[in-house]
């Protein structure tokens, strides 16, 4: 069969689609023709890509801030192939099954883990038989949906293949810096899973819809096979491990970083890491085999707030994983949440004042948004929390405008959005400054910088005029970033 697996781009961040990636990957061995599709909003020429290519099977996957753009995408697709199965998979449509197959016309939606999932419906499909028996599908049968049962997670993920990089378009675009270990400017990091699934329940974290509670892990010999495999073939300088958390098992964390050590090159690398879990010697042996910075979701400098988030961890925590990692040597990369529930301006003081007193390497903050699948969204319902953008939001998943707070727990939204944005321009140019000068001290990637200024004048117009309203500067240097990818993208394109 002929599929076209799609990811639903809304921007030019540079994240290259594992998801898709994974199910393409599966469905390729086993002698499916597939045609990935990595669609951003200025992108052309995809339609007719798809049109030649005349697919039996067009699937998207999705988070929830895709879902408009993915509606968009079908309804210019369907007219150009108007024989093909439509379907949908990824974190939305495993949290809300029903109303996607209907809102999005789907002929199927596939929920949870989608890789042999995908095999079986196409084996199906060739056959002219039904979806009754494939666990893990909701499906219409006349005019009824139909939800099978849930499929059971993969309990050996050595059986999965390595990701085939070079059947996505453009796969070089995703080495470009300056990279995914954020703060910082690399060629050549490329993402990595060594594990999926997280064994903590926080408030606003909708992972457990794809991949389960708890965590299973890879052998550390297989993820050494897949790095080798990326170091051969794409000369890569560094990884992300895209993992929601990498440090919670010790030993296999010890024996990953003492083989990755013995390898012959050299690499560095970042991943994300609870704080609870940091301590000195788990740093010094990441260290030792090239790990240079650690994401910490520390969400907040409050105990409570942490206490209403479920983030089984305190403050106290959090700065000790700080205070190690300065003294180690390593670099952090700390998210924050506002606008959490049982939270007030001095629970956003206590989170000001951490952040100060730690200091980061780089920090961003958030306003905290109910999607589907978390358990702040059953709260946010319950309570009616949604503000009149958050209706719109929770009716039809589009915000158009993105800034404005969909949920409003203690603060009004003009509130979060003021201190949102003093935050924000509190940490900016210590987010900012490795960047900025290493685009200056890099003549190549600035001339093209300052190509997609010009190119775009009219929106970095805009932007600067939208700065200067809103006195957020992050508006500015986040637009003149994606005109920049952009403009690679399509270079590499050619």
């Amino acid at each position: 069969m002929k599929i076209t697996l799609i990811n639903p781009r809304e921007n030019y961040d540079i994240v290259l689609p594992m998801g898709i990636l994974y199910i393409g990957t599966i469905l390729d061995q086993a002698g499916h023709k597939v045609q990935f599709l990595d669609i951003g909003p200025r992108d052309k020429g995809w339609l007719q890509k798809i049109n030649d290519f005349q697919p039996d099977i067009v699937g998207l996957s999705l988070v929830t801030t895709q879902y408009q753009r993915a509606k968009e995408i079908l309804n210019q697709v369907r007219p150009v192939c108007p024989t093909a199965k439509f379907c949908a998979g990824g974190v939305h449509p495993s949290a809300l099954p029903d109303e996607t197959l209907e809102n999005l016309n789907l002929d199927f939606v596939v929920r949870g883990e989608g890789e042999y999932i995908m095999l079986e419906i196409c084996k199906k499909l060739e056959n002219n038989l039904n979806l009754s028996d494939v666990k893990g599908v909701t499906y219409k049968e006349n005019k009824q949906i139909i939800s099978n049962p849930s499929a059971e997670l993969i309990k050996n993920l050595d059986n999965l293949p390595i990701p085939k990089r070079e059947l996505m378009p453009d796969h070089k675009w995703y080495l470009i810096p300056p990279g995914f270990i954020r703060g910082s400017f690399n060629w050549g990091v490329a993402t990595i899973m060594s594990g999926r699934g997280c064994p903590y329940n926080c408030l606003f974290c909708a992972s457990h819809n794809v991949f389960g509670r708890g965590m299973r892990r890879r052998s550390v010999e297989n993820v050494i096979h897949e790095i080798r495999y990326l170091k051969n073939k794409y000369n890569i300088k560094g990884l992300f491990f895209l993992d929601d958390t990498f440090t919670v098992n010790n030993d296999w964390l010890k024996e990953f970083c003492t083989k990755l050590k013995q390898e012959p090159y050299k690499l560095i690398w970042s991943c994300q890491a609870r704080g609870d879990t940091v301590t000195e010697e788990k740093l010094k042996l990441m260290k030792s085999a090239g790990c240079v910075q650690i994401d910490i979701g520390a969400e907040s400098g409050n105990d409570l707030v942490l206490e209403k988030l479920n983030k089984l961890e305190k403050v106290a925590d959090l700065e000790n994983a700080f205070k190690i990692a300065k003294k180690i040597g390593i670099k952090t990369f700390a998210s924050f949440i506002i606008g959490n529930p049982g939270e007030g301006l001095n629970e956003i003081a206590d989170t000001k004042e951490f952040v100060l007193k730690n200091k980061p390497d780089m920090s961003v903050f958030c306003i905290l948004v109910p999607y589907p699948g978390t358990p702040v969204y059953e709260l946010a319902k319950q309570n009616n929390w949604f503000t009149k953008a958050g209706k719109e939001f929770s009716q039809n998943w589009a915000n158009k405008q993105s800034e404005i707070p969909v949920m409003a727990a203690n603060l009004s939204p003009e509130i979060l959005i003021q201190k949102r944005a003093e935050l924000e321009n509190m940490v900016l140019f210590q987010n900012h400054k490795i960047i900025l000068l290493a685009f200056l001290k890099n003549p190549k990637y600035l001339f093209s910088l300052f190509f997609s200024i010009i190119k775009n004048y009219k929106s970095t117009f805009e932007v600067i005029l939208k700065t200067i309203k809103t006195k957020k500067i992050r508006f500015l240097l986040e637009e003149t970033y994606q005109n920049f990818s952009f403009e690679l993208k399509t270079k590499l394109s050619k």
